[in-house]
């Protein structure tokens, strides 16, 4: 029998669920300040993925995810989590030059269940715009209301956290500066 290294997956395969389409890097994960909650990008669906990590769930349970949501049109490529003030916010970057910032509703793992949801049914809060190629990096940081983005073409973005304006434009002579 073909070992599980060596198996192709496919669409129906459900170890497809898991795999993610490029290389792990610690750009595609970001960890919630109390260190519960594990937020994931890179995966084949363009989906972005929360985890609860005090919850024990067998490796081979397909449901080992608390919560996906798919409003990317490309592969996520990065992501930061930031709080202030208890407020916590995620962003990510991805393939479709977009970014997506998602403010964290309900927040508290003390009183997680896995009937509780993470991000808002309705989508990310804003979409920023700017970039003509993929997103790189992603730093966001709620104390300063600010994000700062790389794209693959040079760009650095900063956009306001909170209201998702637009605030300026620098390029890199050099293309894949990091953040």
């Amino acid at each position: 029998s073909m070992g599980v290294s060596q198996r192709q997956f496919t669409r129906d395969t459900p170890g497809r669920k898991f795999q993610l389409t490029r290389p792990v890097q610690p750009r595609l994960f970001a960890l919630s300040n109390d260190g519960k909650l594990l937020f994931s990008g890179g995966h084949w669906d363009n989906s972005l993925r929360v985890s609860m990590l005090d919850r024990v769930v067998p490796l081979n349970n397909t449901e080992h995810y608390h919560q996906i949501v798919k409003y990317h049109k490309g592969c996520i490529t990065c992501l930061s989590f930031t709080s202030d003030s208890g407020k916590p916010w995620i962003v990510t970057g991805s393939e479709d030059t977009t970014l997506h910032v998602w403010e964290i509703s309900s927040y508290s793992t003390r009183t997680h269940s896995m009937n509780n949801t993470i991000f808002d049914s309705r989508g990310p809060k804003h979409y920023l715009y700017g970039h003509n190629d993929h997103v790189t990096e992603v730093l966001a940081n709620a104390e300063l209301n600010v994000v700062l983005s790389t794209s693959s073409g040079g760009l650095l973005l900063i956009h306001n956290l909170r209201k998702g304006d637009y605030i300026r434009t620098i390029w890199m002579k050099h293309a894949n500066y990091y953040v």
